[in-house]
């Protein structure tokens, strides 16, 4: 089991906790939302004026060569918050001071501030400059409590931004122009040496250049020399292992096999293309004469044989003829190539040694070349540079001034107080589940059973009063009825009819408990007594409208007889001894032979009797009564003390050998903790006559006499 400390909150239990300490949560909303309110009303007013503005970025320096897209590569990701800096330094806004002579505005009359004093000043009415998503406009706000000062700040900021940065940009191009005009100088001068050098080197070497004004040079000639005859060696190695297979594959064939196949082997001849055809015809028609019927004998049939082996011996010759003229193509064709190699070897010759002696020339030809470029470029930069100097240039640009605002921009009111109200009710909440955290006293019944071991016999609402003193049948007296017959299921011997109310501290409602099912009892025909045993502060002499001029106290001393002393209550079936007067010198007399006795005389008279006792903490009285007495009850108020003190109470009960029966949970709130309502909300609803009868109190009838019974 869990250790009682321990507090596992579902819903329920917070709505119990927020509807039982509500006061602390409205307390603390009410309160800083009155400081909230108190604190925007004496706010002074601060006007807002912006001035919107379109910021280019800086293209004016001086870069000779671009992207492929003619765009400089530039930061502008980071333009706008750059010039937001910009705008805040001293820079601009000590001319802003000067302009405007803040200094003498924002000094008491007659005197000057400081100019930096000024500026810090300034630099916190600056309101928060914003970029305007996916463009190049930024707004720039100033705050005041006069409005046509903010507009003023913030149009002069914007002004002396805007006149600083053209300024800037002129000098920047001023400063690259005469930088590239050196440059120019410098590179021309360059060109020149280098155009020089390469004259002289053509000159001494006696170079041709068919082409002074690009890279290519003389070895042009002696490299296309190279790339022919390369190409004519690769193309007679091809044809060389052309005709190289095709003379092994005639070889392989027999001839009537090579007649049909010089297609395939890419063999072309006109004599064979010619008489293959008739030589193929009469093959044909020899067979279908066989098939028609006539004999190898017939005349047209050795006419057609023979006819065909002159056709065959023409195939045969050629196709040697075929054979021949491959050998001696292959033959003409591997002279071709050894020739071509050495005229390729040639060549290369040539081409290394002219090169080896135009190595220099080509050096010097194309550093010439790419100094002219940069030449060129640098020129054209200039050029460009020029023109733009006779341009205006607007790098900022004003698009909306500002403007005096008709309204306070701060302070927000309506955010403000949004935010104090729920600041407001955050910390109520805070404090109300802290006050809970810290609140160790006893709120359900499982925390009495927990910790006392013991069943809860009866849960008295709050706000019940002595139900003798109320008319007729009440809703009050049900919790009374509940705690009577737990008590009686629980009560395991008839004959304990001794009972006692003990609790921890003063003011639980163990008087008020007694005399409340005493008076239960009594209604429903039980023989009751209640003796006031509290000799140190008695209270239910006022219960019950009597005088406690004589009892408990005096028969203990043995001054009157207990008869003497008891006294007939206003209600049927009940009886009262007060506490009478107690000396000082008898302080202890509750724990004397004369109480037991007293207890054992009294017992056998009466179906129930209760004893009302001091505080068990502190007093000796309560332990010596739950020693004597045969039932002991604890009173436990709701939320009143903590929950140590029951431990200790459940201990005092146990070492005066005490019979604890259960405990009482007093004085709980129904109204606000709803796991209490069911124990009070069903009597006026099952009530007989509840729609007939009258809710007004009926008056209280009178007791009728009865007589105690004899000692």
């Amino acid at each position: 089991m869990n250790d009682s400390s321990e507090v596992n909150l579902h819903f329920l239990d917070y709505w119990r906790v927020l509807k039982y300490r509500w006061p602390f949560v409205l307390i603390a909303f009410l309160f800083v939302t009155a400081i909230a309110g108190v604190t925007c009303y004496f706010l002074p007013r601060e006007y807002f004026s912006s001035v919107t503005m379109e910021v280019k970025p800086d293209n004016t320096g001086m870069q000779i060569f671009t992207n492929d897209n003619g765009l400089r590569m530039t930061g502008e990701r980071s333009l706008a918050p750059t010039q937001f800096q910009i705008i805040q330094s001293k820079e601009v806004l000590y001319p802003v001071i000067e302009n405007l002579r803040l200094t003498e505005t924002w000094a008491p009359a007659g005197q000057r501030i400081p100019m930096e004093q000024a500026y810090f000043i300034l630099r916190k009415k600056l309101g928060k400059s914003q970029e305007v998503r996916n463009t190049d406009m930024i707004n720039i706000g100033v705050f005041s409590t006069d409005p046509r000062e903010a507009a003023d700040i913030a149009n002069t900021i914007a002004k002396i931004y805007q006149d600083r940065r053209r300024a800037d940009q002129l000098n920047q191009v001023k400063q690259g122009l005469a930088q590239l005009e050196e440059e120019v100088v410098k590179k021309r001068k360059d060109v020149d040496d280098d155009q020089a050098e390469v004259h002289r080197i053509r000159i001494e070497e006696g170079i041709v250049d068919l082409n002074p004004e690009n890279l290519e040079s003389s070895e042009s000639s002696a490299r296309t020399a190279v790339t022919q005859y390369e190409g004519q060696v690769n193309e007679h190695k091809i044809r060389i292992a052309e005709l190289r297979s095709q003379l092994e594959q005639t070889d392989k064939l027999k001839p009537e096999e090579l007649m049909t196949a010089l297609r395939t082997l890419n063999i072309e001849d006109a004599t064979v293309s010619k008489i293959l055809p008739l030589y193929q015809d009469s093959i044909v028609e020899e067979a279908r004469m066989l098939n028609s019927g006539l004999g190898e004998n017939h005349p047209r049939v050795h006419a057609l044989r023979a006819q065909k082996d002159v056709f065959a011996n023409q195939l045969t010759e050629q196709i040697e003829a075929v054979r021949a003229s491959l050998a001696i193509r292959l033959k003409v064709a591997e002279s071709t190539l050894e020739v071509l190699n050495e005229k390729l070897q040639q060549s290369k010759e040539l081409f290394n040694q002219d090169r080896k002696q135009s190595v220099g020339y080509a050096n010097a030809k194309s550093k010439w070349l790419k100094s002219k470029q940069v030449m060129e470029a640098a020129e054209s930069r200039l050029e460009t540079q020029r023109m733009q100097m006779s341009m205006s240039v607007y790098p900022a640009k004003i698009w909306a001034h500002a403007e005096p605002s008709l309204y306070p921009a701060k302070p927000d009111v309506l955010m403000y107080m949004a935010l104090a109200m729920g600041s407001g009710l955050f910390i109520g909440l805070g404090i109300a589940f802290f006050l809970e955290y810290l609140d160790t006293s006893v709120k359900t019944i499982e925390d009495v059973e927990k910790l006392l071991n013991v069943s809860v016999l009866g849960v008295i609402p709050k706000g019940i009063c002595a139900l003798i003193k109320t008319a007729g049948d009440s809703p009050d007296a049900e919790a009374y009825r509940i705690l009577q017959t737990n008590l009686d299921l629980n009560r395991k011997d008839p004959n304990g009819n001794t009972i006692t109310l003990v609790s921890g501290g003063v003011g639980e409602g163990k008087s008020t408990t007694i005399n409340n099912l005493a008076y239960t009892y009594a209604r429903a025909g039980h023989k009751v007594l209640v003796v006031d045993a509290d000799l140190r502060r008695s209270s239910q002499h006022l219960y019950f409208g009597v005088e406690k001029t004589s009892g408990l106290s005096d028969i203990l001393m043995g001054q009157i007889r207990v008869e003497d002393a008891v006294q007939k209550t206003a209600v049927e079936n009940l009886w009262f001894i007060p506490s009478g007067e107690l000396p000082d010198d008898s302080r202890g007399i509750l724990n004397s032979q004369q109480m037991a006795d007293f207890i054992t005389k009294v017992k056998p008279h009466y179906d129930l009797i209760f004893f009302d006792s001091p505080p068990i903490l502190g007093l000796s009285d309560a332990a010596v009564l739950t020693s004597l007495v045969d039932v002991t009850l604890m009173v436990v108020q709701y939320r009143r003390f903590p929950r140590s003190m029951l431990k200790r109470v459940k201990q005092s009960v146990l070492h005066s050998k005490g019979n604890l029966l259960g405990a009482v949970l007093n004085n709980v709130d129904t109204q606000r903790d709803t796991n209490y309502q069911y124990y009070t909300q069903y009597y006026d609803y099952y009530r007989p006559g509840a729609n007939k009868k009258s809710k007004k109190a009926a008056a209280v009838e009178a007791p009728s006499v009865q007589t105690p019974g004899d000692y």
